[in-house]
This record gives structure tokens, sequence and C-alpha cells, in this order.
């Protein structure tokens, strides 16, 4: 997941498996396209990332500056 992270900090667009917390994390910004990688018609997948808006808001909470504090309380829970 940390590159949905990097990539949502540079707006880059996304393309995910159905993988529900992954598009949880990126719905907000509409940041990704959900595909089912077993079953890709690239003409489509194209056409698709062509037409999409990404990003219609820009993303916040996405980088390390932002998380470290709860990373930072939980590391200090694992060690108490």
């Amino acid at each position: 997941p940390t590159k949905l992270y990097e990539y949502q900090a540079c707006q880059l667009p996304i393309l995910i498996q159905d993988y529900e917390p992954w598009i949880k994390l990126c719905q907000p910004y509409s940041a990704a396209l959900v595909l089912d990688f077993q079953n890709i018609d690239p003409a489509a997948l194209l056409e698709k990332m062509a037409t999409t808006q990404f990003y219609t808001s820009r993303p916040t909470d996405v980088t390390w500056a932002s998380e470290e504090t709860k990373f930072l309380q939980r590391i200090k829970e694992i060690l108490a």
C-alpha cells in the first residue's frame, strides 16, 4: 500500500485490483481505476484512462508526515 500513498501524493493515476481497503483509500480523490487483472481489455482500458478525470480533489493525509504521529504511537504501544 505504500505505493498507493506515493502515487496519490504525486497525483498519478492508479490501476488497482478489486480490493476494498485499496478502493476506499483511493475513492475520495478519484485516484484509481479498479480492474480485473485476469480479464483486461487493453483498448477499453486505454479509452477509460483517457476519459477519466483523476484527482477531482487534492489528496490529504497521504504522506509520512501526516502519518508520523499515528506510527510513533503504535510503536510505543508495541514496545510497552
